[in-house]
């Protein structure tokens, strides 16, 4: 039987598949049998040698934060929503702050100002801008929209806080071990409204008369119960009652504007074991920062491969002399795209916008990752001319 022949359109399928893989390989392979045009540039290499990070953008809504890469340090340029700039400072490379600034941000929805003072005993400890920086010398934090400043001590524990009443006057509170341990209230006035203690609470009204005083008292040297005294305008006392904790106890007394007992109400007697407190308000346990973790960009492949090829068609064909180091700028954005900045060493101007081309048609890698979040980086690579070797 005679054997049947191929059609033609099968040949040219073997010849299709085999060719996008020929031209990969041609692309990711040096030219070889090339003539410089210009002789200085014969019998030479031009390669990729290294790249470093020089800078990163973060995006923290509604803040841009630049950081510009040091040996030992690095700045940080801080942007807000029109692009002014809010803050300069210098930090270390995990991020804690080295420098004195007056630091603006947004934390829980709240504007918010830390006034940040290195160098001395550690204050208070915070993170700014999703951990992208700390330190543990804020020495007080400031909430303009609650006219609020708080100061803290050694340690970091609050120390004090200002309050602005806006028309009603002033509140400045002390803390001691924790606790509020003394807060105070002046009228717009400038006179004494308000006072409470660890033990204490005393109330005055405008005409600076003693309205209310509640204290700690012992019952039966066993019971630490609260009194609270009332008066008349007039300073006569209008009633005294008694509490453990929030429950009524003991005798409740009312009495009237000349002074009289009038009513008498009795309450459970206190039975039990007793429970100690204080009138002063223990604030929250501080949170924990955690460094962060990083993964750096997947640029290695474009660079050792697709720009080395680049490199030696540009050293082939370039009509000026390559000679020694360049130093190109590329940015990688946070979506992993190249884009070009510039390039210097001799003769730099004749191959940038070839250079500008070939980063360009580059595919997107992967950026930098920071806890799980893309950022932009702007780097700096190192290109060398060098003899072929023999």
């Amino acid at each position: 039987m005679k054997r049947k022949q191929p059609y033609p359109v099968f040949y040219l399928f073997i010849l299709l598949s085999f060719l996008p893989a020929w031209e990969i390989n041609a692309q990711n392979t040096p030219l070889k049998a090339c003539k410089a045009q210009v002789k200085a540039n014969r019998n030479k290499l031009f390669r990729y040698d290294s790249y470093k990070a020089i800078a990163s953008e973060f995006q923290v809504e509604p803040y841009t934060i630049s950081f510009i890469y040091k040996d030992k340090g690095d700045s940080i340029y801080i942007h807000n929503a029109g692009e002014q700039l809010i803050a300069a400072l210098e930090v270390d490379k995990n991020g804690t702050i080295n420098s004195p600034v007056s630091l603006d941000y947004v934390a829980k929805g709240l504007k918010l100002t830390d006034s940040i003072v290195p160098g001395g005993e550690r204050r208070k400890l915070n993170a700014y801008f999703e951990g992208l920086l700390s330190s543990n010398s804020v020495l007080w934090t400031a909430d303009r929209n609650a006219g609020r400043k708080l100061y803290y001590g050694i340690g970091g524990q609050d120390s004090l806080s200002i309050t602005d009443l806006k028309e009603r006057g002033r509140e400045m509170t002390w803390y001691s071990s924790g606790l509020d341990s003394l807060k105070k209230r002046w009228n717009e006035a400038g006179n004494l409204v308000y006072e409470r203690t660890l033990t204490s609470e005393k109330i005055w009204d405008e005409q600076q008369q003693l309205i209310q005083h509640t204290f700690d008292s012992l019952v039966q040297n066993k019971w630490r119960v609260r009194c609270k005294k009332s008066w008349y305008p007039t300073g006569i006392l209008s009633s005294e009652t008694f509490h453990y904790w929030d429950t009524p106890c003991l005798a409740w007394k009312y009495y009237n504007e000349r002074g009289k007992l009038v009513r008498t109400v009795k309450h459970k007697t206190l039975k039990g074991t007793p429970v100690e407190y204080g009138i002063g308000i223990v604030p929250p346990r501080e949170e924990m920062i955690f460094r962060a973790v990083y993964q750096k960009e997947a640029v290695a492949v474009v660079f050792n491969n697709a720009l080395n090829d680049r490199l030696a068609t540009l050293l082939c064909q370039a009509t000026v002399a390559l000679e020694g180091i360049y130093t190109v700028r590329v940015n990688v954005t946070d979506d992993g795209a190249f884009v070009f900045k510039d390039i210097e060493g001799l003769h730099a101007a004749a191959i940038g916008s070839e250079l500008a081309a070939f980063f360009y048609k580059q595919a997107k890698v992967k950026p930098a990752v920071r806890n799980g979040r893309p950022f932009g980086q702007l780097l700096k690579l190192t290109l060398k001319v060098i003899p072929e070797a023999r």
